[in-house]
């Protein structure tokens, strides 16, 4: 197989390997390489080398090809027989990080401390706002000593508990990093607040707005007794006392932040010269606001104080609540991939367990290494030892920072393995898109991603017979118009868009034979940053018969079929539910028509017995669902609730009933994935379907609707239609053309009640004491590490562009509802350097556009 200059070079380099691999440069290509090389190069068997992907789905397609290639290359090597390798790549470690870790904790269970048998919860088990941690969450919490409640109110505490279990290990270190008096915190945190005070401000000198409009002050003049003249020249004196004094110069910050703009006559100043003073006093005005306000809040204050008196007891709760919700997890031989981590971490700080797996594995592989977090990133550190490393990743796609993924983890690490006499390899070739697309890409990136991005160049230079491969658009409405209608008018366009391009039967490239070829739904996909706007863009591609597929993702309890199968359950847990049976009755269960329902209550009182009344009526339709519905009731002390669901999608024939409707594939695995759901939920509870629904599962969906708890809807494949999915769920994939929606779409906010960092500390979002005066900033620490999140965030934030857009082989279009917000506040400056100009979308008029 031909690989470039530089792949040859990832795959035989003799020592241990960073791999930065840009979006479509064939990295798993490399990595299958590189890990035959060790086999056939470095005589190593299948069983000395491990490999470590994302996804149990990367995995399962690396072990694929690895299986391949070995059946290519035998015949021209010698050594072991091509079926001896096989049956070792069979039983090779090559898998997710987790599954790694649970290897070593069942290879080790003593050192680890992880239960014999135990079981994996999956993410939305283990999450800690799941329905079953804030029980255990709970019951720590009662017995904890009643002076921590005079320290920390209840609801605090508990908010705050659940949000340290989310990563135990780096939140202990935090708690580590809090050790001192009270007086050594204050000390450290005003020390942090003396740089973040002095960076804001060099922040604001040296940025653009400031220099630029002081620049204008300095060129622009007016009469000496003008007002606006003196203003000017007291902004001047100001912005020089504030250069001279920089580490304390709140007072020239405020008096900027206070000037006001009277008075002026046109007459005492060059033509235009009072208009542009005037707009460059107020914009120096705003600047100093933000940046006194930045100030201020890395000033300590009562708050700080009250930080550091409460550290000590949270410390003690989240030490008591960690140990009783682990010995709770352990009892019931239950582990979340947290646990798993902290298990395998701990099994490792024994020499004897490393010197087991260094003399074990020879070589370690591990791809999509800027989205490991820092405990697995140590892990893999701690296994790699005595073992060549090879780490494959790229800066520029991760985007996993609420898992814990850094950045800096895999900069880090690429540094200590080119100390240690490694090399760092760039692949540099795309091998997805064609010339015309990339060098848009290049030059939209080089903007958006400034210092971390790194050009491709295009293997592929010939394009399909798209241009321009990259558009963009943008609704137009008039002011007031609701955002989700304006949302609706942009899938609308994309929707049209789309059409346009199958009925014309626009051309793109076929990755198998390389042939253009006419396009197909399915080689078309809709990439947004949440799952929410895609139901709108189903709706509407349906709209103009273009098959489309929701791929994954949502709440699988707010789909159409979850609210049917509860509706079923609630009615045959108690027949005088009738917001339960009405449900039922206009479900696909029975598709009974409102007008037969209107009918059916037309004279009655209001408080109606529906199933009385349904079991009476004379109406074909009622009868039928009456008999069904009784023949289920009667059967109810001896059947599972499982078994009564499944019984009733015999009798009606519901799920043939929505293999029928528009989008099928999504709602025959939505209803799959509930009857799942409903066999697992069954399991902990003894008794008929009442008992079922009244002691578990009344319950838990009330603690879920409470908590914002969510069940991810199971993945399908979209076949030919439309996909429609995240970003996220985009990564590793690719499509001939790719949408971007809902650019100026904004995230949710985050009210995040505590902040922990291994360096810096454990920080809660806190007030001051009753009897200080508040004035509603935040402790400096928790300022401190907002500021750093933040700061990730964005970054993260443009980074999630770049594998959007590179998801796409041939085109991509982007599409915004409103000209600002959002992602589209990153991409902008990207677009206008590409020379991408904006194609105006009319509320009233979107009917559809030309390719």
């Amino acid at each position: 197989m031909r690989l470039t200059a530089e792949q040859l070079r990832a795959v035989r380099g003799g020592s241990s390997v960073v791999v930065t691999a840009g979006a479509g440069t064939g990295k798993t290509q490399v990595l299958t390489e590189r890990y035959l090389f060790h086999l056939f190069e470095d005589r190593l068997s299948p069983l000395e080398v491990v490999a470590i992907t994302f996804t149990r789905r990367a995995a399962g397609e690396l072990r694929a090809r690895i299986r391949r290639r070995i059946g290519e290359e035998h015949g021209e090597r010698s050594g072991p027989p091509e079926s001896d390798r096989l049956a070792e790549i069979e039983a090779a470690p090559i898998g997710t990080i987790h599954s790694l870790c649970a290897r070593i904790c069942r290879d080790h269970p003593r050192e680890s401390g992880a239960p014999a048998g135990f079981e994996i919860l999956d993410e939305a088990s283990s999450h800690p706002t799941s329905p079953d941690l804030p029980d255990q969450i709970d019951a720590a919490l009662d017995r904890l000593p009643p002076e921590v409640y005079r320290v920390i109110p209840f609801t605090l505490t508990r908010r705050v508990m659940a949000a340290l279990l989310t990563d135990p290990v780096m939140a202990t270190r935090a708690f580590d990093a809090s050790s001192g008096s009270a007086g050594e915190l204050l000390d450290r945190w005003a020390r942090l607040g003396q740089i973040a005070r002095e960076e804001a401000i060099d922040a604001m000198l040296r940025g653009a707005g400031w220099t630029e409009g002081i620049s204008r002050l300095r060129r622009v003049s007016g009469s000496g007794s003008d007002a606006i003249e003196v203003l000017r020249r007291r902004a001047l004196e100001l912005a020089d006392q504030i250069e001279a004094d920089r580490r304390d110069p709140e007072r020239w910050l405020q008096v900027l932040a206070e000037i006001t703009l009277r008075g002026g006559s046109g007459r005492n100043w060059p033509s235009g010269g009072l208009e542009e003073v005037k707009s460059t006093l107020k914009q120096l005005r705003e600047t100093a606001l933000r940046t006194l306000a930045a100030w201020r809040n890395f000033s300590l204050s009562a708050v700080d104080q009250d930080l550091a008196r409460i550290i000590p007891t949270l410390r003690q709760a989240f030490d008591h609540v960690r140990a009783e919700t682990g010995r709770a997890r352990r009892a019931a031989r239950q582990i979340d991939y947290s646990d798993l981590e902290a298990m395998a971490w701990q099994a490792l700080q024994s020499e004897p367990v490393r010197r087991h797996y260094h003399q074990r594995w020879r070589a370690i592989l591990v791809d999509e290494f800027q989205d490991t977090s820092q405990i697995q990133a140590e892990i893999i550190e701690l296994l790699a030892a005595n073992a060549r490393l090879t780490i494959v990743g790229d800066e520029k796609q991760s985007i996993y920072g609420f898992r814990g993924a850094e950045v800096t983890i895999f900069r880090g690490l690429r540094e200590r393995i080119i100390a240690d006499g490694g090399m760092s390899q760039e692949l540099s070739i795309s091998f997805r898109s064609h010339a015309g697309l990339v060098d848009g890409l290049n030059r939209i990136f080089e903007r958006v991603q400034a210092a971390e991005h790194r050009p491709l160049a295009a293997h592929r230079a010939e394009a399909p017979h798209i241009a321009p491969p990259l558009r963009f658009f943008i609704v137009e409405a008039q002011k007031g118009v609701a955002k989700a209608l304006r949302q609706r008018t942009e899938a609308r366009n994309i929707a049209s868009v789309i059409r346009e391009m199958i009925d014309t039967r626009l051309a793109v490239h076929d990755r198998v034979d390389g042939n253009l070829r006419p396009v197909k739904p399915g080689d078309i996909a809709i990439l947004t940053r949440s799952w929410a706007p895609l139901e709108v863009f189903n709706e509407l591609l349906t709209a103009v018969d273009i098959p489309a597929a929701i791929v994954g993702g949502g709440d699988l309890l707010q789909t159409r079929e979850a609210m049917d199968l509860i509706a079923l359950i609630r009615f045959l847990a108690n027949p005088a539910d009738n917001l339960a049976l009405i449900t039922l009755l206009r479900s696909p269960f029975f598709a009974v028509s409102d007008r037969t329902l209107q009918l059916a209550a037309a004279g009655r009182e209001q408080r109606i017995n529906w199933w009385r009344r349904i079991e009476a009526s004379d109406h074909a339709e009622l009868k039928r669902a009456a008999a069904i519905l009784r023949t289920l009731l009667d059967q109810r002390p001896s059947a599972s609730p499982e078994s009564l669901i499944r019984r009733a999608d015999r009798l009606t024939g519901y799920s043939a009933v929505i293999a029928g409707l528009p989008n099928a594939a999504r709602r025959l695995a939505d209803w799959n994935a509930m009857l799942e759901w409903v066999r697992e939920e069954q399991r902990s509870v003894a008794g008929d379907i009442f008992q079922f629904w009244r002691r578990q599962l009344w319950r838990r969906l009330r603690r879920r609707q409470e908590r914002g708890v969510t069940i991810s809807r199971p993945s399908i494949e979209a076949q030919d239609a439309v996909s429609l999915l995240t970003i996220h769920s985009a990564k590793g994939l690719e499509w001939p053309i790719v949408v971007v929606p809902d650019l100026s779409g904004g995230r949710g906010f985050d009210d995040h009640p505590v902040l922990f960092d291994q360096d810096h500390g454990v920080a809660l979002r806190l007030h001051a004491s009753d009897d200080e005066e508040d004035d509603g900033s935040a402790p400096v620490l928790y300022s401190w590490l907002a500021a750093a999140q933040s700061q990730r965030r964005e970054a993260e934030s443009r980074r999630l562009l770049y594998v959007a857009l590179t998801r796409a082989r041939d085109a991509v279009i982007l599409s915004a509802a409103d000209r600002t917000g959002g992602l589209l506040s990153h991409l902008a400056a990207g677009l206008d350097g590409a020379g991408i100009a904006a194609e105006a979308v009319d509320h009233h008029t979107s009917d559809g556009h030309d390719f």
